[in-house]
């Protein structure tokens, strides 16, 4: 647990807070989805991104479920630069299982300030 100042007011921010966040920015937030989309994609091997499959167990990258069509969609999103409303759909419903991986990305003080804000909006 963190103590994060904002507004001259303490908020103590937990690890079941940040997953909480990311997990809904990952739901609902499309810049968020689509920015974790190409950040997962990154993680996989190249062989992996060739093949749209899973093929290393190392714990990052989409997993063997996800991995043929969130790698599709990554790519379509990369050369065209948007995705379906059904792909984001479907998009919507599978990245937040993979709030570790974004959390692991992400700047941890960045990351700590705008869980800390959700928190005060929750409150007020």
């Amino acid at each position: 647990m963190k103590i994060v100042e904002i507004n001259n007011q303490e908020v103590r921010v937990t690890k079941t807070a940040i997953r909480d966040y990311l997990k809904e920015q990952l739901a609902v937030n499309d810049k968020w989805i689509k920015k974790a989309l190409i950040e997962i994609l990154s993680n996989q091997t190249d062989d992996e991104v060739n093949n749209e499959c899973t093929s290393s167990l190392n714990g990052i990258g989409f997993t063997g479920a996800d991995a043929e069509i969130l790698t599709s969609f990554a790519k379509q999103l990369m050369r065209r630069g948007s995705l379906s409303p059904k792909q984001m759909q479907i998009t919507r419903r599978k990245m937040p299982k993979y709030w570790k991986q974004i959390m692991g990305i992400c700047n941890e003080e960045m990351l700590d300030k705008l869980v800390a804000k959700s928190l005060i909006s929750i409150v007020a």
